[in-house]
């Protein structure tokens, strides 16, 4: 009652002004010196979907990549900056709806940074890609202005567990953004030097020898790794009107990479056997990405997103191996067309039909040979959502996906299915799903270059790999408060597999077959503030996963998971500390052996902003701490007529540490920042965003 009565009592006011004036305008007026307007505001939660980026939250993180912790089915790894949602890295970035680069977005000045979503009902030209989720990052619209930033990230051995070199990594960038009403531009340039190096334990077993190497440790490493990386990136939105937006993107990504491995090899008993395998290979890659995008909304309903695109890859390869030398040259060339449209005329419901093409082209050049494949994909949708109430939301869709190759034309269908559920107080959710993604081999798969990896094996890839597969998905997530389980199936009855076999002329080749994939991973996840300055993260699980074929039996594997992290905040001196433990290895099975991704590791991270925020700081120490956790990652293979173990020691990561800087120069527009103490009322899902709602 006091808003109405407060708006009454202006427009009151300024009538009767009005009025008066137009009767005598050389009449005195009488000012009111005061007016006073009272109001009620709402204070805003965050939701398993969406967050309200405040102040606090942009001192309590680096970047806007890493403000992502801040959602429970969020797994965020502040080392490599990966991030996955209930499990899963299938997962697309925007900016105010459009699409962008993991880089972007860790680009972005958090001051900009309205509000974060995560979308897990995401459009069908994402779905078709095999996209699972979209994080679109909320842009303030009074945020304008020039923003300049310099950052380093820096990884140092300093107790020697990286071998002779102490700098492991050195990434300096400077990037820019401007924004203004029209215009969105980023602008980045990235250099990087990476000097890694491995103890690999190496077992092998072929031409009745069983041969093992010495024992490599983390200051005497056998495996160096060198790499020299640019990256220089251009994105630039420009909004003609509120209703239509055009968007360029651009990336020139040239690299050099070098790694060297050396086995001094003895007998099973233990005696020098004189055998030298020293490994060398060497690779030269320019990397080219061009994408137009124009995005429109049409007769209040409709909406029209269209893309175009291109991506040239050239490589220049080296391998030498047991003194024999081959050079080969790849090259990639890719383009796109994407068309997009939505339909919101319909109560309750939205419409989208939507078509991609691709072109894929191919090209292997080894000394007289030349070996080229060609495929083209097209992919038509259709999907429809359906929303009963605030509380349910189904989609449905179907999309008809054709190759053609060389080897193979086929055309399938490709449905999906999702549900979702959310209580009116947000404290109960649950969503089940079923998803089609096509997958394809990879271009070094298909490669009939050759080259060794060892004394004995020859690398070729296999041309006639399926040029198309479907990985069928189903999911499913329940929600309670903060407490999570969610879990995943996969199948993929055409995967792909290592295969070592022997040709017609006795030579040992290492290619690849088609093979039936299942994997099933289950993660119960729990989130508790302890107080207002100490949180706790825990997770714990199970991942599983089989292979097989016609011609191999059944493997199957089940590795235990979890993780345990606690975060402290201090808001006043915007000072952060985690403490992790994580058991994150995992083991793929494969034809002929299984091969372990991922490691176990316990790390303490220490964050802090100054400067009124312009510069942050993120310092993470690899804690030499493996109280049950594993210190090998493993790697074997059994084909019979060659068998090997490969082992590294995971303890070369002790001491190391890794430090990000990043400084801010921010010239444009500002906006204030009001401090308020006041009492607000709480939000409720129906009154977001509303003022005086009651």
């Amino acid at each position: 009652m006091n808003i109405l009565k407060s708006l009454v009592l202006i427009v009151s006011l300024l009538m009767s002004k009005s009025l008066y004036a137009q009767d005598s305008l050389s009449s005195t007026v009488d000012t009111l010196e005061i007016v006073e307007v009272t109001t009620k505001r709402i204070q805003q939660r965050n939701t398993g979907s969406y967050l309200i980026v405040t102040n606090k939250i942009r001192n309590k993180h680096f970047n806007a990549l890493s403000m992502l912790k801040e959602f429970p089915s969020v797994r965020y790894n502040p080392i490599n900056e990966q991030i996955k949602i209930n499990g899963t890295s299938g997962i697309a970035f925007q900016i105010n709806g459009l699409d962008k680069s993991s880089e972007e977005i860790k680009n972005i000045p958090v001051n900009a940074i309205k509000g974060v979503e995560i979308i897990n009902q995401v459009d069908g030209l994402h779905l078709v890609e095999g996209v699972r989720y979209v994080v679109n990052i909320i842009l303030k619209e009074d945020y304008h202005g020039f923003d300049l930033f310099a950052r380093n990230f820096l990884i140092m051995s300093p107790t020697g567990n990286n071998g002779k070199d102490i700098v492991a990594c050195e990434q300096p960038s400077l990037s820019m953004q401007y924004r203004s009403s029209r215009w969105d531009v980023n602008a980045t340039a990235v250099y990087g030097r990476f000097d890694w190096n491995y103890p690999v334990l190496a077992v092998k077993e072929y031409d009745n020898k069983i041969m093992k190497s010495l024992d490599y440790s983390p200051s005497n490493p056998n495996q160096l790794t060198t790499r020299n990386e640019f990256a220089y990136r251009i994105a630039a939105d420009y909004r003609i009107n509120n209703n239509n937006i055009i968007s360029f993107n651009a990336l020139y990504n040239p690299f050099k990479y070098r790694e060297k491995t050396v086995n001094y090899f003895k007998n099973d008993n233990g005696d020098d056997i004189g055998i030298l395998e020293d490994i060398e290979s060497d690779t030269k890659e320019h990397n080219i990405k061009i994408s137009l995008g124009y995005k429109t909304k049409f007769f209040d309903n409709w909406s029209l997103g269209v893309y175009s695109g291109l991506n040239y890859v050239f490589k220049d390869n080296m391998n030498c191996a047991d003194g024999t030398t081959s050079v080969y040259e790849q090259s990639k060339k890719y383009s796109f067309s994407k068309l997009n449209t939505q339909y919101t005329g319909i109560k309750k419901c939205k419409l989208e039909f939507g078509a991609t093409y691709i072109s894929n082209f191919y090209k292997t050049s080894q000394s007289l040979i030349s070996a080229k494949i060609h495929s083209n994909r097209y992919n038509i949708y259709a999907f429809g959502t359906y929303n009963p109430s605030d509380s349910w939301c189904l989609r449905v869709g179907l999309a008809g996906i054709g190759i053609h190759s060389a080897n193979e034309k086929r055309f399938n269908f490709q449905p999906t299915i999702k549900l979702n559920f959310t209580s009116p107080n947000e404290n109960l959710k649950f969503d089940f799903g079923y998803v089609n993604t096509p997958n394809y081999p990879k271009l070094y798969q298909l490669s009939e270059a050759t080259y060794k990896t060892d004394r004995v094996i020859t690398h070729q890839g296999n041309p006639n790999l399926k040029a198309q597969t479907s990985l069928h998905q189903f999911s499913g997530t329940i929600a309670f408060h903060d407490i999570a389980l969610h879990s995943e199936i996969e199948y993929n009855r055409n995967g792909i597999s290592n295969y070592y076999y022997q040709n017609s002329n006795g030579n040992y080749i290492l290619s690849y077959e088609n093979a039936r994939f299942f994997s099933n991973s289950t993660i119960l996840s729990y989130s508790l503030d302890l107080s207002s300055k100490f949180n706790l993260e825990a997770g714990i699980g199970f991942c599983h996963n089989s292979v097989s074929n016609n011609n191999f039996h059944k493997k199957s594997k089940t590795r235990f998971i979890g993780n345990a992290v606690l975060n402290y905040y201090n808001e006043k001196k915007a000072f952060s500390v985690s403490l992790e433990y994580s058991k994150d290895k995992q083991s793929m099975c494969l034809l002929q052996g299984i091969k372990e991704t991922g490691q176990d590791l316990c790390n303490l991270t220490i964050q802090k902003v100054w400067l009124k925020g312009r510069l942050r700081g993120q310092f993470i120490y690899a804690l030499p701490i493996h109280w049950g956790l594993s210190s090998w990652q493993h790697e074997q293979v059994d084909a019979g007529f060659y068998k090997t173990k490969q082992s590294l020691n995971l303890k070369t990561y002790d001491n190391m540490f890794f430090l990000r800087l990043s400084y801010q120069i921010h010239k444009g527009k500002k906006t204030r920042i009001l401090t308020d103490s006041g009492i607000y009322d709480d939000e409720t899902k129906q009154g977001r965003n509303l003022i005086g709602h009651e």
